[in-house]
């Protein structure tokens, strides 16, 4: 998952929309621990100023050798 800082990180190198377009966004979600299901976060990026989101994305198959030598350029 991508939190909006990573995704303006990938805007400044030139290559946010081409990862956005291999995952979806992310409006909230929260986490819990195991075993006890004790709730460690909740985030609600709707509730925050900007239209800020989070990306569930495999940025790793973002990230092949060819489109890194494009988004270098």
């Amino acid at each position: 998952m991508l939190q909006p800082a990573g995704l303006l990180a990938l805007e400044r190198i030139n290559c946010r929309a081409d990862v956005e377009a291999l995952g979806s966004r992310i409006a909230r979600f929260r986490g819990w621990t195991a075993p006890d299901w004790r709730q460690l976060v909740e985030v609600e990026y709707g509730a925050l100023p900007g239209g800020l989101y989070g990306l569930g994305t495999g940025l790793f198959t973002a990230a092949s050798p060819d489109k890194l030598v494009r988004w270098k350029s």
